[in-house]
């Protein structure tokens, strides 16, 4: 039997532990060793795959598919130049200008000469307004490919923004509007991605007074800008200015979306929003006929915004109809005045004024208001019809007026037209006079009160003279005559079929 002892009995415990130690730490090492070759066998293969099925996307127009892929092959392999230029095609085609210029920025960092990366760039730049940057770009691709006509053409629109800039910020440091607007049209129509060109364009615009191109210029550069809060708050600024308090309304909170807080933002959403609904209020009353009501709306819109010509001068004309729909006459002569001063060419508002007139009994004037209506509205059919009942009751007015003959307003309700009535009856009456000539006088004017009592009191007769007809004139189609002495039908001029008996000696 041998005497030699086993390994383990031959070492001591703390040596046989650290040998043990050692073996595990060499098998770690060869097992990442191992690991580390599989997988860059594996990413290689990996990023020519994504490479090879974002093209197909891309050639199909799946353009997030394409972009999937291209995230994946740029992951797999961060040293390629076309992983970043192929994510860069799509990012273009899908219209993200700056992500697909921080991937070609990537590309010609990996590889500087790659024409088409430093082609692309170029463009971009150019469009986005970065004349002097796209220059050096086209400098260097032509130095590598002297025929590039494209390259060429490119320096030439990077040349001709540049000069256009230039001219236009003189222009503007003179304060020729008109000629720097006409230059910004030019840089813009290089360079449509650049905000700062717009911003400054929607400030000429301004001082042109050309507000509706501000906002078109001023909506653009937001799109390219997400978070231009700035933006957003000038952008509701002016649609406040235009009195349009719904899209003032939409682009402050957008403001506040992006900051909740934003002091500027904050003021002026809380103006907008109070007039706003003010204002939707008068409307969801004038829609449901509700004018007292909607009076009421518009003339506090007066006063939360007392200064804003555009909302100014909205109010005064809704006013001005309100007042006309209640039949109140002075206050319609009023506003309707000053409605016709701020909007002279409005047909609606003119129409508004000859009824204004109409109520105040001035048909002479209410003739003239709609004949300008006319001359705006053309072949209007209901100013036409305005203008027809204005000349009607201008021609009565120079005949019987039975609203002056018992003296009451043309807004009279049934019971103050009889009060009247009887007033007048009673003092007129033939049987009180005694002289023959008084009492023929009498007679004349308590007929003529009669008169206007009976179409006065009857809806449908009263109707037909305050459009311009009387219904009692024998030589009108409708007029019947009326004698209140006579008989049939309609009984004394008292009622109740008392009859008057005149005493004449």
């Amino acid at each position: 039997r041998s005497h030699s002892a086993p390994v383990h009995e031959c070492c001591s415990k703390p040596a046989q532990a650290e040998m043990a130690r050692h073996s595990r730490l060499l098998a770690g090492c060869w097992l990442v060793l191992a690991a580390l070759a599989v997988v860059s066998g594996e990413t290689q293969m990996g990023a020519d795959e994504h490479l090879e099925r974002g093209k197909v996307a891309l050639m199909g127009g799946d353009y997030q598919a394409a972009l999937e892929h291209y995230h994946a092959a740029v992951n797999a392999d961060p040293e390629n130049y076309l992983t970043y230029y192929r994510r860069a095609t799509v990012f273009m085609a899908m219209g993200r200008h700056s992500s697909a210029l921080k991937d070609l920025n990537s590309c010609l960092k990996v590889r500087p000469e790659f024409q088409q990366g430093l082609q692309q760039r170029a463009k971009i730049l150019v469009e986005q307004g970065r004349f002097d940057a796209a220059a050096e770009d086209v400098v260097a691709l032509l130095r590598l490919a002297p025929a590039n006509a494209e390259a060429a053409e490119l320096g030439r629109r990077a040349e001709v923004g540049r000069a256009a800039v230039a001219r236009a910020n003189d222009l503007f440091a003179r304060r020729d509007f008109a000629a720097a607007n006409e230059a910004l049209g030019e840089a813009i129509e290089l360079a449509p991605q650049n905000v700062e060109l717009r911003l400054t364009r929607s400030d000429v615009l301004l001082a042109l007074g050309e507000y509706p191109g501000a906002i078109g210029e001023l909506t653009r550069a937001n799109k390219l800008s997400n978070d231009n809060m700035d933006g957003l708050l000038k952008l509701s600024k002016l649609h406040y200015a235009m009195g349009e308090s719904a899209e003032s309304l939409r682009y402050i909170r957008d403001c506040l979306k992006l900051d909740q807080e934003h002091k500027a933002c904050k003021a002026h959403y809380k103006q907008v929003r109070r007039l706003d609904k003010q204002l939707v209020a008068a409307q969801e009353h004038v829609n449901g006929g509700r004018w007292a009501e909607a009076l009421e709306r518009y003339e506090a819109s007066l006063k939360t915004e007392p200064s804003g010509q555009a909302f100014v001068n909205a109010a005064t004309v809704a006013v001005c109809r309100c007042h006309v729909e209640l039949k109140q006459a002075a206050e319609a002569v009023e506003w309707c005045g000053r409605a016709e001063r701020v909007a002279p060419q409005d047909a609606a508002v003119l129409a508004n004024v000859g009824e204004a007139f109409i109520l105040s009994e001035r048909y002479e004037e209410a003739v003239a208001a709609y004949q300008r209506a006319k001359n705006v509205a053309g072949d209007d059919r209901r100013i036409a019809e305005g203008l027809q009942k204005a000349q009607k009751l201008e021609k009565l007015s120079k005949s019987r007026d039975y609203y002056k003959i018992l003296g009451v307003p043309r807004t009279a309700s049934k019971r103050e037209i009889t009060k009247a009535y009887r007033k007048l009856a009673q003092e007129w009456h033939p049987d009180k006079f005694d002289t023959e000539d008084a009492k023929k006088a009498a007679e004349k004017r308590f007929i003529d009160i009669a008169a206007a009592k009976e179409v006065l009191s009857d809806e449908e007769n009263r109707k037909k003279f305050d459009a311009g007809e009387d219904p009692l004139d024998p030589n009108s189609q409708q007029g019947q005559g009326f004698n209140p002495f006579g008989g049939g039908g309609g009984g004394g001029p008292f009622g109740g079929g008392q009859r008057f008996q005149f005493r004449w000696g």
